[in-house]
């Protein structure tokens, strides 16, 4: 389907700690593959930025440190943001590791995943920016709808897909708005990975709206993918909901 960006190989992501690979189209325009190389979460465009994050919340990211020697156990789980991401990260470990688990029992199991973790209507929100201000009630009601499925699937898409050596929470510092950055590591095939996990509570519990890997928001480069689609069909919202709503994942 035209209007897409493909993902570039480069760009280096996961949820729940995914590491994956490639970049092949899945014949929606967005990508699903798996191979030797990372994808992305909520987004993969070249020169996706530090956007997502606030030049606060990268000063606090840089304080976790993504290289400084890991910290204690008593100041890994101090927090129920950084608890959460350890609980999600087991939970992928335990049936990535299972091969009694077929395909699609896998696929379906990282959905189940997802809905509990993703803050679906947050990211949804912010990945359209000033286009959702500008949508129609029902347009909003659509997109969203078509956001929270699409979102949710091809985040169990990708995660179905791979596995990894080791995942570790490390740390978590506050960032603006009520939101905690939580640090974990990641290793697959010998090759660590650092994730700045962002999240924000509602009600009494924590969810995920955006990570960043060496700076990269994966929030933000699904906004400039979607943004780029809304500009092309003359700055209506449509098009990318229809492309929402047709994707088979």
């Amino acid at each position: 389907m035209a209007g897409f960006h493909r993902f570039p190989t480069k760009i280096a992501v996961l949820a729940c700690c995914c590491v994956a690979a490639g970049c092949a189209g899945t014949g929606d325009g967005f990508a699903v593959s798996a191979g030797n190389q990372p994808i992305a979460l909520f987004g993969g465009l070249t020169g996706a930025s530090n956007a997502g994050l606030t030049e606060d919340d990268l000063l606090a990211a840089s304080q976790i440190g993504l290289d400084t020697t890991p910290a204690s156990r008593d100041i890994e789980f101090a927090h129920p943001a950084a608890q959460r991401i350890d609980l999600l990260g087991k939970k992928a470990m335990a049936v990535m590791a299972d091969p009694g688990v077929d395909s699609s029992r896998r696929e379906a199991f990282f959905r189940e995943l997802m809905a509990e973790n993703l803050d679906a209507r947050t990211i949804g929100r912010f990945v359209i920016g000033k286009h959702w201000r500008r949508a129609s009630a029902a347009q909003r009601d659509a997109y969203m709808a078509a956001f929270e499925r699409f979102i949710v699937r091809i985040s169990a898409r990708q995660l179905s897909l791979v596995t990894f050596d080791r995942f570790e929470v490390v740390d978590a510092k506050p960032g603006r708005k009520k939101t905690i950055l939580v640090k974990s590591r990641t290793v697959r095939q010998g090759k660590p990975f650092g994730i700045v996990w962002k999240l924000r509570p509602q009600g009494d519990r924590f969810l995920v709206v955006d990570l960043a890997v060496e700076g990269v928001s994966m929030a933000m480069a699904r906004r400039q993918e979607f943004n780029s689609i809304i500009q092309s069909s003359g700055g209506q919202i449509d098009s990318l909901i229809s492309r929402l709503e047709s994707f088979r994942g």
